[in-house]
């Protein structure tokens, strides 16, 4: 018997769901099994003697993106980063809130007099000047699947680059280093899974912008990350043909 399940919160409910639904497990919103993949979400303590993928305390870590943001600097590159704004960020720049769900809260801030009425609880980022964006998702010590950041055909194409604002998430291939960077920037904040979003400016250098602990994912994805869990963590998965309570005979 499969002692594991999958916590979430209702916004990631969706992937939350594809991820059990390739193990075979349940997605719920409580504790009721042993052991706990955590879905983005650090809320209720963890049962005695559970096995637990993401620990609260690195979820909280990841969620507090200018304290992640801190921590990330001593391992890999990030963009300047203040709160409140200083001229080292220059303008334009980017204004992000403490934290965020599917970068809700962003906006870009033009001018001088601008930047220096954005609230302290607030933080400015450094504008990158970049073409294309990276999603890079780690298991442990190793990065599974990387992807460029598309334009859709839908939205206004507003910021942040994720599928929620219209932007396609395609399939490429990255070098070592940046694999690398991405495995650093997910073990720096104590993770044992991420998906690490960054980009590469005009002159080639990498920054790291945060780590999601709860990244989109559709069902191809949900298999690969499975997978990958299963292999690093002893995980069971999901027995091929089995048809279960949590998928429906098609």
């Amino acid at each position: 018997m499969n002692s594991w399940q999958v916590l979430y919160i209702s916004q990631t409910s969706d992937s939350a769901k594809r991820l059990a639904k390739a193990f075979d497990i349940p997605a719920i919103k409580s504790i009721e099994h042993k052991n706990i993949i955590r879905w983005g979400t650090a809320y209720i303590k963890n049962p005695y003697g559970c096995r637990c993928i993401n620990k609260p305390d690195a979820i909280v870590r990841a969620v507090d993106k200018f304290g992640a943001l801190k921590i990330l600097s001593k391992k890999v590159p990030v963009p300047k980063h203040s709160s409140p704004w200083h001229p080292d960020i220059g303008v334009p720049c980017v204004v992000r809130p403490p934290s965020h769900t599917c970068g809700q809260g962003f906006r870009i801030v033009t001018n001088v007099a601008e930047a220096t009425k954005v609230p302290s609880y607030y933080h400015c980022l450094q504008l990158i000047d970049t073409e294309d964006e990276l999603r890079i998702f780690v298991v442990k010590d190793e990065a599974v699947l990387s992807y460029i950041k598309r334009k859709g055909k839908i939205t206004a194409l507003k910021m942040p680059r994720n599928e929620d604002t219209g932007w396609i998430l395609s399939r490429c291939d990255v070098t070592e280093d940046l694999k690398k960077i991405a495995v650093a920037a997910v073990q720096s904040l104590g993770l044992d899974f991420g998906a690490v979003d960054l980009a590469i400016d005009r002159a080639g250098h990498p920054y790291v912008f945060e780590v999601n602990t709860a990244p989109e994912l559709n069902s191809w994805r949900a298999k690969k990350i499975a997978e990958k869990m299963s292999e690093k963590y002893k995980i069971p998965l999901k027995k091929k043909g089995k048809k279960t309570k949590h998928e429906k005979p098609r």
